[in-house]
């Protein structure tokens, strides 16, 4: 059974703060990113394949990603979600981060720019995973998630992982 659902209050609370804090975008497109994602858990099954976003999610949550963000939809593997839809804050925050730049940079752009850096990485000889990790998409994603690292206290990390309703 696949479940949709937006943020909660506390994932909308410490995405905006962290997106802001690292300056990701424009307050408004922070906003938005934080309003506007869906969190959907799934491995996309080929024979529900509906266009290139699915097809896109099915073949990278089927080779090795987690997760992976397609505009405002991010697509996580199943296993990842407890009982009550909850996820691991840092995820999140590392998805929407995705969401808040396919906002600022276009689709078109983001893509472009994501898939042109991986491509840089990989004639410079990076293995697949280096090359993943030096994509500058990728790399202030991880930044973001830095943020939640140093400002969140535990009680209310472990509180955002499991409030789901």
């Amino acid at each position: 059974m696949t479940l949709t659902r937006k943020l909660t209050a506390l994932e909308k609370k410490w995405c905006l703060k962290a997106l802001l804090d690292a300056e990701v975008a424009r307050p408004d497109i922070c906003e938005r990113a934080v309003e506007k994602t869906l969190l959907i858990s799934t491995l996309p099954q080929p024979y529900k394949l509906h266009g290139p976003r699915s097809l896109i999610a099915h073949i990278a949550l089927s080779q090795r990603a987690v997760g992976i963000t397609l505009g405002r939809k991010v697509y996580i593997t199943s296993r990842l979600f407890d009982e009550d839809g909850g996820l691991p804050l840092s995820l999140v925050i590392h998805e929407v981060t995705h969401v808040a730049q396919y906002f600022r940079d276009g689709h078109l752009g983001f893509l472009a720019r994501y898939l042109k850096h991986y491509a840089q990485g990989l004639a410079r000889g990076l293995k697949d995973h280096e090359a993943y990790l030096a994509i500058p998409h990728e790399v202030e994603a991880r930044r973001v998630e830095d943020y939640l690292k140093q400002h969140i206290h535990d009680r209310e990390l472990a509180q955002v992982r499991t409030l789901y309703h």
